[in-house]
């Protein structure tokens, strides 16, 4: 069986480094465990390793080698009923598309993405 890690274990995916960390520091504050990818290539490495452990992805769109949207694809194909949200900065992808379980355009406040993964990962 597939147990999920206590606290929750978050994959945080973005090409901007200072931001994923901030992501990533961010949630730790609230609790949770974070893996932190700065492209596609290393989030889909974290994600074949580590999916069984992964309650929640979160991801940029545009990742420079790749698209979020695959990371997404890939990571439900392992994992259906665990969670992926997507986040862009760009107006064209501001839309949940199939397989995310949420959107959050760019930029966002901190409460929005806390609000987001405690609503999605404890109710």
């Amino acid at each position: 069986m597939n147990k999920i890690k206590t606290p929750p274990l978050v994959l945080v995916v973005d090409n901007d480094r200072d931001l994923a960390d901030l992501l990533g520091t961010i949630l730790k504050a609230q609790g949770f465990q974070v893996l932190t990818a700065y492209s596609y290539n290393h989030g889909r490495t974290l994600i074949e390793e580590s999916h069984s452990e992964i309650a929640c992805l979160l991801t940029d769109t545009q990742l420079g080698d790749g698209l979020g949207t695959a990371l997404i694809k890939l990571f439900k194909e392992k994992q259906p009923n665990r969670h992926a949200i997507r986040t862009s900065g760009n107006s064209e992808y501001n839309t949940k598309r199939s397989g995310e379980t949420d959107f959050i355009a760019k930029p966002f406040p901190s409460n929005v993405l806390i609000d987001k993964v405690k609503g999605l990962l404890y109710e």
